[in-house]
């Protein structure tokens, strides 16, 4: 997200994701990380 680290290359390599902080924080964390994404135009909506 911050461009400070080479992405993945391969479909083989994996990121792991642990989340141990409380739901306010988990969605607070993903609206900023969302409007980030919109203001650089990279990213896409599901619509569920």
């Amino acid at each position: 997200v911050s461009g400070k680290k080479e992405g993945r290359k391969t479909r083989e390599e994996i990121t792991y994701f642990k989340s141990v902080g409380n739901a306010v924080q988990d969605i607070s964390v993903a609206q900023a990380a969302f409007r980030r994404a919109g203001e650089k135009g990279i990213g896409g909506e599901i619509v569920l």
